[in-house]
């Protein structure tokens, strides 16, 4: 293996970790304060029920921190390498160089800083819940925003406002998506819910409050990254001849492929749930939903070191 390759591989695998992070703390995040809470308005969570939904997702969120903590430092690494490492072996008095006297790294530590609150903000949730996953949200919040910073859209000839927009709006979606729906798996495939939800009614509950949000967040999703792709693809001729426009078509393909599983789960799964049989049905479903979404964020992870069709 060459060593840009080497190095391409290094920057996707640190970058799909992030996302994964990223993704599962906006989706603790969401299914804590605003599918359950919905829920128990409804009266379909039991008190019993809420304990055991809100341990399972401060577990997701506590994982989700680390793994971004982890993934902050491997970028990193990644990058040092990407500059340095083809030429000569990585050490810390050079990462300490990319991070502090670079351009790069002074995009990536508002990043690690955003990290490093998140993962204050959930372990806080552990001993205050109630202010806990609120700063929880605001360290999402606040990733959400920064992440965008050492991609593409910060190189764009025609300015980095509307790019640096579009891709905000693009990681906020997919993590209404994606990260919602990760939680709301976690929590139904929890052996401490399913313990008392025998007959899968928080399950029925959750799916009906997700559905309409998820609705909406594909379609942010779809409006964000088609207009994305029409600042960085300047002409349809590069979506067959360049290696970017080939990658994206094939993101775009995964994609419709995994609203398609998830239309599913809306129109055919989810009338069913309120049942042993039905929530089981659910789970594998949306299973398959999941895994194809990690398949888009690892295509994504590549796509977003690739150099741009006008590169």
């Amino acid at each position: 293996m060459s060593g840009e390759t080497l190095a391409l591989a290094y920057l996707s695998l640190a970058k799909g970790i992030t996302y994964l992070g990223f993704f599962g703390l906006v989706g603790a995040v969401v299914v804590r304060l605003v599918v359950v809470p919905i829920c128990c308005r409804r009266g379909t969570i039991a008190p019993a029920l809420f304990v055991a939904v809100d341990r399972q997702l401060r577990r997701l969120a506590f994982v989700s921190a680390v793994l971004l903590s982890c993934a902050a430092a491997a970028r990193l690494y990644a990058q040092t390498y990407a500059v340095f490492g083809l030429d000569e072996r990585v050490t810390i008095e050079l990462m300490r160089l990319v991070a502090i006297e670079t351009r790069w790294g002074t995009r990536w530590l508002p990043q690690l800083w955003a990290t490093f609150f998140a993962l204050v903000a959930v372990v806080w949730s552990l001993v205050r819940p109630g202010t806990g996953w609120w700063l929880t949200a605001a360290a999402a919040a606040v990733l959400a925003v920064t992440l965008p910073m050492t991609g593409h859209a910060m190189s764009h000839p025609g300015g980095t406002a509307w790019p640096w927009t579009l891709q905000v709006g693009h990681g906020v979606g997919g993590g209404l998506w994606l990260g919602t729906l990760a939680g709301v798996l976690a929590t139904i495939c929890s052996s401490g819910v399913r313990a008392v939800d025998e007959r899968g009614q928080l399950t029925a509950a959750l799916v009906d409050v997700f559905s309409p949000l998820a609705v909406a967040a594909v379609g942010a999703v779809l409006v964000t990254g088609g207009a994305t792709a029409f600042l960085y693809v300047e002409h349809w001729s590069q979506l067959w001849q360049t290696c970017y426009g080939l990658t994206l078509v094939g993101k775009v393909v995964l994609m419709f492929v995994t609203g398609a599983v998830g239309a599913y789960n809306w129109r055919r799964v989810r009338p069913r749930l309120g049942t042993p049989s039905g929530r089981a049905t659910l789970r594998t479903s949306a299973g398959l939903e999941l895994a194809l979404a990690c398949v888009i964020l690892a295509v994504t992870a590549v796509l977003v070191h690739m150099p741009l069709p006008r590169d």
